[in-house]
């Protein structure tokens, strides 16, 4: 999950670091899994269950009973693609996905495509290898993949006009570091370019925490 973390700072005072929100979407991008309707339902989480019966298509088992045009499986979206783009693709339900864009279930075969888990805000890599009349499919899924922590602001030292902040990381994963002076506001500002964190810790510094500036809050964006 990619979590957002704050800290307030008022000149020459440090007050305190707390957990955010989440601004970007789990995107899963672990290790295929292969998934049939031999094993199914496939309880992809605690919400969504996949599966579909001996005719028409796929439901979400866990929140619906059977198969309903233009509306299941429950919950979620679809779209050609991979999760590469999954910010920018086009997405609709899985009817119109498999049979107008598709020209049909059989049709999706072979067709890389990406599967939202709308409530949950997760992005899941998809490509069916197998389609058949009677109920039977197969495709393959991406998983969740290593668990990524969230970030948590370890040390703040202010030196002159410079303040100097560092917080926990994942090797490889990347950071942007952003300020706002008003917290009524949503105007977050990038404070220097996406750190890639190269260890366990990631240490930056805000050259301008001048006086100009009687308070500025701190937050860690976990980039995608």
């Amino acid at each position: 999950m990619k979590k957002v973390h704050k800290l307030l700072l008022g000149v020459g005072l440090v007050l305190v670091a707390w957990p955010g929100f989440s601004l970007a979407a789990t995107v899963w991008t672990g290790p295929g899994l292969a998934v049939s309707s031999a094993v199914q339902p496939d309880k992809i989480t605690a919400r969504f269950w996949l599966a579909r019966d001996s005719r028409q298509g796929l439901y979400n088992s866990k929140m619906e009973s059977g198969f309903a045009h233009f509306f299941s499986p429950a919950d979620t979206e679809w779209a050609t693609g991979t999760t590469a783009d999954y910010a920018t693709l086009a997405y609709t339900d899985w009817n119109t996905w498999s049979k107008n864009i598709n020209g049909g279930p059989p049709g999706t075969v072979g067709v890389n495509a990406v599967l939202h888990l709308i409530t949950d805000d997760i992005y899941i890599d998809i490509t069916f290898t197998e389609w058949f009349v009677g109920g039977g499919y197969a495709y393959v899924r991406s998983t969740p993949g290593a668990v990524v922590l969230p970030p948590v602001f370890q040390t703040v030292v202010k030196s002159g006009d410079t303040l100097n902040l560092s917080w926990s990381a994942t090797a490889n994963q990347a950071y942007q570091l952003q300020f706002n002076t008003n917290l009524a506001t949503t105007n977050w500002v990038d404070l220097g370019p996406v750190v890639v964190a190269t260890g366990t810790t990631v240490i930056t510094a805000d050259t301008n925490a001048t006086a100009a500036f009687p308070r500025k809050f701190y937050r860690v964006k976990q980039m995608p």
